[in-house]
């Protein structure tokens, strides 16, 4: 009983003696806290009763972690741990006074204010310059700022890195014109169209009171290439219905035109054309004479009143090189307006980066075929990609235009002779001191590469921010959706499929409103309580 009794006490000073210490922790780490208010008392408390001392770390031999564990925000579904350079996610939050937003755009025009002396055929034939292809865009800087090029070089490689879902839920956040999308058209095309039209005040879809064809008794015609599945032709056979008739000319396969599909606009009055080839190969000179021989027959020789072009394709991997890689489709789409495009006729295509000497010399010879010329990005085009539309007014009538047509007819032919090689490649077709000579058209092409690149960059940079901290959000998509429907004139209502009519609902309806069948079958009806309503 003795020796028990003297055990206990040694174990009741020993549990004395570890308490008193783990009291004298406490009141440690307790001190220490009232410096560090976050911290809470009580948490410290425990940790101080089971031997914790305030500046060492956890564990046995005191080995654990001292500094603060930082709060992880995890990037899509990639791995814990994972650094992405300039990707990391945070908590940032986004400068919206960076951005330029405005509803209504302003086209900056540049006037062909030369004369008809120009340089002939034999002399402009000197001028084109072959070599080994070129995959490099960062020292093309006769018509950029160089930091500006290089910048937005380097924030396009920020998204090397990141998936398509990403850079989707991104996007749909970041851009403030995102939530416009189609509306009741097919797809987003309609829009871009519709856009420009308004910039432009209605010179495409309003030719008809052009002061060169208001007397024109109509139909007017139009062209669409490179454009399937037709949106640029739904938005104008919506707008104007049976008074425009259309020829198409675009890729058979996945990318042929759909316009059947279309809720809006009857395809009756517009007609497909996919080339002797019977591919729809723009890039085909047998291809182009055909769409041109087409053309001429079926409008009297005359042509089309304006020439759509939306041509592109994938560049996944590659997007510093698309200007190089769609210079194919820039040439060819320009050397078919030329071709079918009627006197004082109207020319818009697609564009992306101008850098190069190529692209530039292109652009400035049709200038020179047009009163006047616009480089735009509309706002339904997205603010983070480098699209662009070039717009042309007025086509001549002058020498000047069959030589530059004559010429870059001789352009396409080379380009297409040397598809096939790989080793060899048209670097440029106007040399860099007669493109430079023109010191007006010289200077509006890099006060636009300038402005344009560095909306670019915003676009991109707030397209990373987005997605390094997705709870990121632009309250102004609805607001700005609205205002520029109403600006583009067009009505916000849903896409609905077609109204299921019988043969009596169709004589109903002819019999009720007299006249009304020219325009019935443009699906633009639906069903009232009086029968049908056309639009």
């Amino acid at each position: 009983m003795f020796s028990k009794f003297m055990v206990g006490s040694e174990d009741g000073v020993a549990e004395t003696t570890k308490n008193e210490s783990q009291e004298k922790n406490a009141k440690t780490v307790q001190n220490n806290a009232a410096k560090t208010s976050f911290i809470d008392d009580k948490i410290l408390r425990m940790m101080g009763n089971m031997g914790y001392k305030s500046g060492t770390g956890l564990g046995k031999n005191e080995q654990g972690i001292t500094s603060t564990i930082d709060i992880t925000y995890q990037l899509g579904k990639r791995g814990l741990g994972l650094d992405i350079k300039n990707l990391n996610s945070t908590q940032e939050l986004w400068d919206f006074s960076k951005e330029n937003v405005n509803v209504k755009e302003e086209l900056i025009w540049i006037e062909n204010k030369n004369d008809d002396s120009f340089y002939d055929i034999s002399s402009m034939s000197q001028w084109i310059k072959e070599g080994a292809p070129k995959y490099q865009i960062e020292d093309e800087t006769n018509f950029c700022d160089k930091d500006i090029l290089h910048n937005v070089i380097q924030s396009k490689n920020i998204f090397d890195e990141l998936d398509l879902l990403e850079l989707c839920k991104a996007r749909s956040k970041a851009n403030p014109f995102e939530t416009i999308r189609s509306v009741y058209f097919m797809n987003r095309a309609a829009l871009k169209m519709a856009n420009i039209d308004a910039a432009t005040n209605f010179m495409f879809s309003r030719i008809d009171e052009n002061e060169h064809h208001k007397s024109h008794p109509g139909p007017f015609y139009f062209a669409d290439i490179c454009a399937g599945p037709g949106g640029f032709t739904e938005y104008i056979l919506w707008r104007r219905q049976w008074f425009f008739k259309g020829f198409g000319l675009t890729l058979k396969e996945e990318n042929n035109f759909r316009l059947h599909e279309s809720t809006c606009a009857s395809p009756v009055s517009f007609q497909a054309i996919y080339g002797k080839d019977d591919d729809g190969n723009v890039c085909s000179p047998d291809n182009i004479e055909d769409f041109r021989d087409r053309i001429k027959h079926e409008t009297g020789g005359k042509g089309v009143h304006f020439l759509m072009a939306d041509g592109g394709f994938s560049v996944d991997g590659n997007e510093n090189l698309q200007e190089i890689l769609s210079k194919n489709i820039y040439i060819c789409q320009c050397v078919v307006a030329l071709q079918v495009i009627c006197n004082n006729g109207h020319f818009v295509t697609k564009l992306f980066d101008v850098f190069t000497c190529f692209s530039v010399g292109l652009l400035y010879l049709i200038y020179r075929c047009f009163e006047k010329v616009s480089i735009f990005k509309p706002n339904s085009s997205r603010p983070a990609n480098a699209e662009r539309y070039f717009i042309c007014y007025g086509l001549k009538a002058n020498p000047v235009v069959d030589s530059i047509k004559e010429y870059l007819w001789k352009v396409v032919k080379r380009l297409w002779e040397i598809s096939e090689c790989s080793d060899v490649d048209v670097l440029e077709i106007v040399p860099l001191e007669i493109i430079q000579s023109d010191r007006a058209f010289c200077d509006y092409i890099r006060q636009s590469n300038n402005r344009l690149g560095e909306r670019q960059i915003v676009g991109l940079q707030k397209l990373a921010a987005f997605c390094r901290n997705p709870t990121l959000v632009d309250t102004r998509q609805e607001e700005l959706r609205k205002e520029c429907l109403e600006y583009w004139q067009i009505p916000d209502k849903p896409r609905c499929a077609l109204p299921s009519l019988s043969i009596d609902d169709v004589l109903n309806a002819i019999i009720d409103r007299p006249g009304s069948y020219g325009i019935f079958c443009v699906g633009c009806c639906s069903r009232s309580a009086s029968g049908v309503e056309v639009r």
